[in-house]
């Protein structure tokens, strides 16, 4: 759940279906899903290798060797076939950035301004029915605590008392005050003397993708999408072979393709979106010989 003043949370997918495969491999038996895939193994019997370091692990198992990527499950059929690891999920990462919108057209400054005077006669916070209007406190309240959802609005009021003979009082004497608040209004012995924050600065940001990061596996799908109309501008990242780590910070195996860059760049570039199947012939050789799956990390520009 967002928490006022903190970062969005974020669980990747991966780690989700880490978790419930561990869950069965503990012997669980089921998982609520808002929504799911659901798929079938044959078979008569079924083994799970976990994986929970940080580290990718080589495993060997009934005498075959298997790659347990880091923080994962890999789900053997008849103990021999690996039919499914959690984290080789074909997945896209968007990372967000904050833009400047072009509100059609229209700069801040002519942008017309209207306002109205809330009416409420009341404020009367959980626990303290009692109270109306102002009221004095220790601590910053919850909003909707306060204002009972009467009002979006809530005022902190504090005071400073210098003493004529203090050495902060001078001819230039300034004030400064550092608030995350819409508005402040500020007024000395009694006398307004102004406020921060006019409308005619106020600037408008969206939230947009900047980069997309994604990858799949040899003879897997993989999509890439800027969303939001946007075009993909560049690849700035791609590698097809044995990259250990995340598609949006994965770091260079031992070996690779040397064309792979060029290929994804221009089977994207320009493109809304992107869909493709990942073989070695499109991409060319990894040149890698440990006889483990190859995979494509790819870091777009939006």
């Amino acid at each position: 759940f967002k928490a006022w003043g903190q970062p969005d949370p974020h669980r990747t997918v991966e780690d989700l279906a880490f978790s419930v495969a561990r869950f069965f491999q503990k012997g669980g038996s089921l998982v609520n899903y808002y929504m799911a895939t659901i798929f079938t193994l044959g078979g008569n019997q079924s083994s799970f290798i976990s994986n929970w370091d940080t580290k990718d692990a080589n495993v060997a198992f009934n005498g075959k060797a298997y790659k347990i990527p880091a923080w994962s499950v890999s789900i053997l059929l008849d103990c021999n076939d690996e039919v499914y690891n959690t984290a080789k999920l074909n997945t896209q990462t968007s990372l967000m950035a904050r833009r400047a919108a072009n509100l059609e057209g229209e700069e801040p400054q002519t942008l017309h301004w209207q306002w109205r005077s809330e009416i409420f006669n009341h404020i009367r916070p959980k626990g303290r029915e009692n109270v109306v209007g102002d009221y004095t406190t220790n601590k910053l309240m919850d909003q909707k605590e306060v204002a009972n959802d009467t009002s979006d609005y809530l005022w902190y009021i504090t005071n400073l008392m210098v003493n004529k003979g203090d050495p902060l009082l001078g001819k230039s004497t300034s004030l400064q005050v550092d608030t995350n608040g819409y508005n402040l209004h500020t007024f000395v012995n009694g006398r307004y003397i102004g406020i921060w924050g006019n409308p005619s600065f106020v600037t408008v940001q969206t939230l947009t993708v900047c980069h997309a990061c994604t990858d799949a596996y040899e003879g897997s799908k993989l999509e890439l999408s800027c969303q939001g109309g946007q075009r993909i501008l560049k690849i700035s990242k791609a590698s097809f072979g044995n990259p250990t780590g995340k598609e949006c910070g994965y770091q260079q195996g031992t070996c690779k393709s040397l064309t792979a860059l060029a290929a994804v760049t221009r089977a994207c570039v320009g493109k809304l979106s992107l869909s493709i199947t990942v073989p070695e012939a499109f991409l060319g050789t990894s040149n890698c010989n440990d006889g483990q799956p190859r995979r494509l990390p790819v870091v777009a520009v939006c």
